[in-house]
């Protein structure tokens, strides 16, 4: 019974994701702008791999063929200590001196390892020596901010933020860490500035014992949306980026060399948590670190002034097409996306203003005519908006219902005389040349 009941939901997951791609959600994924006026086009790139698993040379072979210019180094969870039989005895020095080995010319100037180079703490790094202070959360703990980067003008370009192990590990640690996280996020006044959230453990559904995942993935759309509702269709005020690993050779078939590697983009729709059956939109994009383990592959961030770039190094070049997205062994998980080239992400700086504007006006109906049937008037006249209109009813009297896509307001049969009123919040989605934009505005209904 179970397994029909899942099959059933998958496929509506797949209905409802054509209804997605249809109706363009994933492009709601852009707004504001920012860094306009900045004259060069400053590039940042940040190298990630995850899960060595007792292969010395795994990260010169992954790595090797990448600009030897980037500016951090990330290695997600499973890389140093002992934990089991199968992964031998590293200290962090180790880890430093293999990635200094693939000749990154800017981790070798650094003044201290950890201002370059950071291993995001996972369950085989429970015994790491710490020498070389590169180790992030090695307690189980630590969650927070692990490298901020910056633009020649002393601006902020990045921030990368790490989720220890136990953190997404464990339920009730996740709700002390996401809250932690959320109030972090209140304090960057600077939506335009990417966040990069790098934890071992994944989001979505598959081991189930990632028991923090759903308050996780309400906490990263709450700073990639500013808002805690979970419904597709919501506008993006910043550009967030989850990466992550522990997952190889679990989601696709073991002999399959893209086994685990995903990349979902915002805006879809995916099964998160450590039990079935919780769908949820995203709206920070998803991607795997790129395995040491099963097929020797790393990824690079770039960031430049109004697009973040996507690129999967494996035998010492970029790959055609980053991560396949498809299904488990159980079924559909999320999205199905193939990507054939560098997966590419605008950024939230990258469009102008949406010059929406909102007229409203008070509506009078005749109580002759209410008392009788239910009466439906458009109180709002909405112009120059770039992207479709949705409407929202924020508050006010629960006589008068608002239509979602016309921003019609109903009032039911048998209202009483009187004046009525209702608050309406309006969202233009935006294009690709115009910013989203939201007015919240009350109008007034009466009947006489």
């Amino acid at each position: 019974m179970k397994t029909m009941e899942y099959k059933r939901a998958s496929r509506l997951a797949v209905i409802i994701l054509g209804l997605v791609a249809a109706l363009g959600i994933t492009s709601l994924c852009i707004t504001e702008n920012a860094w306009a006026a900045q004259k060069e086009n400053e590039i940042h790139q940040i190298a990630i791999a995850t899960d060595r698993h007792g292969n010395e040379s795994a990260i010169a072979e992954a790595m090797k063929g990448m600009p030897k210019d980037v500016e951090y180094v990330s290695l997600i969870g499973d890389m140093a200590g002992s934990g089991s039989d199968r992964v031998p005895e590293y200290n962090s020095s180790d880890i430093l001196n293999e990635v200094l080995g693939v000749g990154f010319t800017n981790l070798a100037s650094g003044e201290r390892p950890s201002d370059t180079v950071s291993v995001v703490w996972a369950d085989h790094d429970k015994n790491v020596q710490d020498d070389a202070g590169i180790v992030f959360g090695y307690d189980g703990e630590g969650s927070g901010v692990m490298k901020t980067g910056y633009n020649a003008d002393g601006s902020v370009a990045y921030y990368i933020y790490g989720i220890a192990f136990n953190d997404m590990e464990q339920a009730d640690k996740a709700e002390a860490a996401t809250q932690a996280f959320r109030e972090w996020i209140d304090t960057i006044e600077d939506t335009q500035v990417p966040v990069l959230v790098f934890c071992h453990m994944p989001i979505h559904y598959a081991r189930g014992d990632n028991e923090g995942a759903v308050l996780w993935s309400k906490a990263l759309n709450y700073a990639a949306t500013g808002s805690d509702v979970q419904r597709l269709g919501m506008s993006v005020i910043r550009n967030v980026l989850f990466t992550y690993g522990h997952n190889h050779t679990i989601e696709t078939k073991a002999s399959d060399n893209k086994s685990g590697e995903f990349y979902i983009p915002c805006g879809s729709f995916m099964e998160v948590g450590a039990e079935e059956g919780y769908w949820s939109p995203i709206y920070y994009t998803y991607m795997t670190a790129g395995y040491l383990d099963s097929n020797t592959a790393a990824g690079l961030i770039r960031i430049e002034r109004d697009r973040i770039y996507l690129d999967k190094y494996q035998n010492g070049k970029v790959t055609g097409g980053l991560y396949d997205v498809g299904s488990r062994k159980s079924g559909v998980f999320a999205s199905s996306f193939m990507t054939t080239g560098t997966n590419e992400i605008i950024r939230v700086c990258a469009r102008q203003a949406n010059p929406m504007t909102v007229k409203k006006t008070v509506r009078t109906l005749n109580y002759k005519v209410v008392k009788k049937r239910a009466r439906t008037v458009k109180p709002l006249s909405v112009t120059g908006q770039k992207g479709p209109l949705t409407y929202e009813k924020v508050s006010g009297n629960k006589r008068l219902t608002v239509n979602y896509k016309t921003g019609k307001v109903t009032v039911k049969r048998g209202t009483k005389k009187g004046t009525y009123s209702v608050k309406i919040r309006i969202t233009a989605a935006g294009d690709a040349d115009y910013q989203p934009k939201t007015a919240v505005t009350q109008v007034k209904i009466r009947i006489k």
